[in-house]
C-alpha cells in the first residue's frame, strides 16, 4: 500500500503563487524551499508540472472564451512555467543521472557477481569431475573385488571337488588297502597250509621210502646178489622222482615266496600312495581354510569401504 504524501496539490500551487506574487525565481529548489522540504522530491515536481499544465489550460480556454488577460500575469505565469518545466528537466536529467549511476554500479556489481559465479562453477565443475573421476575408481575397485570374490568361489568350489575327489580316493585307498592286507593275510594262510603240506608230504615220501628202502633191503638180503641190481635201479628211480618232486616243491615255494614279495610291494606302493595323498588332503583342507579366511576378510573389506564411501560423500553441489 502506497505511503500517503505529507504535501498536497494546493499547497505546491500556493508556494508558487506565493513565490511569483514576491517577484522570485520558479525553481525546484525555491519551491521546494518553501514547503519546508517535505514529501517526495518526485512528487512535488510532478505537483510542479500539473500546476503548468493547469495554468496553461486556463489560459487557453480564456483565450478562446474571449477574455481579457493581464500581460504581466501572463508574463509572470510563463515565466513560472518555464522555471517549472526548466526544473522539471533538471530534476529529470538529475534522475536520469543518479538512475544511470545506480544501474552502472549495479551492472558492476552483477558483472563481478557474474564473474564470481563463473568462477564458482568452474570450482564446482572440477568437483564434479573429481567426484566422477573418484566414483569411475570407486567402480573400478568394487568391479575389481567382484571378479576377485569370484575367482574366490570358483576356487573354492574347485578345491571343495578335488578335496571330495581325494576324500572319494582316500576311501578307496583304504579300501584296497584293506582288501590287499587281507588277500596278503590269506596268501600267508594259503603259503603256510601249502609249505605244511609239501613239507608233510615231503615226510610222508621219506617215511614211505625210508620204509621200502627198509623192507628192500631185508628183502636184498634174502635175495640174491643177481637182483642187487635190479633193486638198486629202482632205487634210483625212486631217488630221481623225489629229486624231482623236491625240485617241484621248491619251484613252487619260490613261485609262492615271489608272488608274496610283488603283493607285498604293491601293498607298500598303495600305502605309499595313501600317505602322499592325506597329505594332499591336509595341505588342500589347509588352503581352503585360509581362502574361506581371504574371502571373510575380503567381504569384511569391501563392506567398511562402503560404510566409508557412503559416510564421507558429500551431498551434491547446488549450482548457483
Amino acid at each position: 500500500m502506497a505511503r500517503p504524501s505529507s504535501v498536497n496539490y494546493e499547497s505546491v500551487s500556493q508556494a508558487i503563487i506565493d513565490e511569483m506574487a514576491e517577484g522570485g525565481r520558479i525553481t525546484f529548489d525555491n519551491i521546494y524551499g518553501r514547503l519546508g522540504r517535505r514529501g517526495s522530491a518526485s512528487v512535488v515536481q510532478e505537483m510542479m508540472s500539473r500546476f503548468v499544465m493547469e495554468t496553461g489550460q486556463s489560459l487557453k480556454d480564456a483565450r478562446q472564451a474571449g477574455d481579457t488577460l493581464n500581460p504581466s500575469v501572463v508574463r509572470a505565469l510563463l515565466t513560472a512555467a518555464e522555471g517549472i518545466m526548466a526544473a522539471s528537466v533538471e530534476h529529470a536529467e538529475n534522475r536520469v543521472l543518479t538512475e544511470k549511476s545506480v544501474f552502472e554500479r549495479q551492472a558492476a556489481e552483477l558483472e563481478d557477481a557474474k564473474s564470481a559465479l563463473i568462477a564458482e562453477n568452474k570450482l564446482l565443475a572440477a568437483e564434479v569431475q573429481e567426484l566422477q573421476n573418484l566414483v569411475a575408481l570407486r567402480e573400478a575397485e568394487k568391479q575389481g573385488m567382484e571378479n576377485r570374490h569370484n575367482d574366490l568361489l570358483s576356487r573354492t568350489a574347485q578345491l571343495e571337488q578335488e578335496v571330495a575327489t581325494l576324500s572319494d580316493t582316500y576311501q578307496n585307498l583304504r579300501e584296497d588297502h584293506v582288501v590287499a592286507v587281507q588277500s596278503i593275510a590269506n596268501l600267508q594262510t594259503a603259503h603256510a597250509g601249502e609249505l605244511a603240506r609239501i613239507h608233510a608230504d615231503h615226510e610222508e615220501n621219506v617215511a614211505s621210502i625210508r620204509q621200502t628202502l627198509i623192507a628192500e633191503r631185508n628183502r636184498d638180503a634174502e635175495i640174491a646178489a643177481g637182483e642187487r641190481k635190479h633193486l638198486m635201479m629202482q632205487t634210483d628211480q625212486i631217488r630221481q622222482s623225489m629229486s624231482q618232486d623236491i625240485a617241484r616243491l621248491s619251484s613252487d615255494a619260490e613261485l609262492y615266496k615271489t608272488k608274496y614279495t610283488s603283493v607285498f610291494e604293491q601293498l607298500q606302493q598303495k600305502s605309499l600312495r595313501l600317505s602322499v595323498e592325506e597329505t594332499r588332503s591336509t595341505a588342500l583342507a589347509t588352503e581352503l581354510a585360509e581362502l574361506r579366511e581371504d574371502y571373510r576378510t575380503l567381504l569384511n573389506s569391501m563392506l567398511k569401504k562402503e560404510n566409508q564411501e557412503d559416510d564421507n560423500t558429500p551431498p551434491p553441489a547446488q549450482t548457483a
